[in-house]
């Protein structure tokens, strides 16, 4: 199809089918940046650049779920191996705390840590958050809807500082293990 200009755009249902995902996946593309939409004058739904498409294929893995090698700032997937920051995650697992392990992502240093902070009355809120969900909900819709009220009580949350995030990142941990209910 062609869209604006001398451009070739693309339906959703084309996009999904080239990408060989659904059209929700679509759209989650577009949320993490990875597509932009646009909008035809007197056309349902969106339509999107051809050769956007083409560089998300390009960069597309094998969708047989096989995964070859995938590598980050910070993690290194090989064959079956894991790597945080360089380190083998099954040697992290047996030899370091979480805290430790956290403080490896969030600042490159492997040192040891204290245990994650616990705020009494964030761990109040976090509860009270959980207790109105249904008895179906998932551990992780316990854990999204108790990050949710903790964020928006959090009268520092758009302090962007690294040393803030990490301190937050911290106590949130912290508070969220001891609030959640156990197993």
């Amino acid at each position: 199809m062609t869209g604006q200009g001398d451009e070739d755009y693309l339906t959703t249902a084309q996009v999904a089918r080239r990408l060989r995902v659904k059209p929700e996946t679509v759209y989650a593309y577009v949320s993490r940046g990875l597509l932009t939409s646009v909008r035809a004058r007197g056309q349902r739904g969106s339509l999107f650049a051809a050769a956007d498409v083409e560089r998300v294929a390009s960069r597309s893995v094998d969708h047989s779920g096989a995964v070859e090698e995938t590598e980050s700032a910070l993690t290194l997937q090989t064959g079956d191996e894991l790597y945080y920051r360089g380190r083998s995650v099954p040697d992290l697992a047996t030899t370091r705390t979480l805290e430790s392990v956290a403080h490896l992502l969030w600042t490159g240093e492997l040192t040891d840590q204290p245990p994650f902070p616990v705020h009494d009355p964030s761990v109040d809120l976090a509860r009270a958050a959980i207790a109105v969900l249904p008895p179906t909900a998932r551990r992780t819709d316990q854990l999204r809807v108790a990050v949710a009220a903790l964020g928006a009580a959090d009268p520092l949350r758009f302090d962007l500082q690294p040393t803030s995030i990490t301190a937050a990142a911290r106590t949130l941990l912290g508070t969220l293990i001891t609030a959640l209910p156990g197993p």
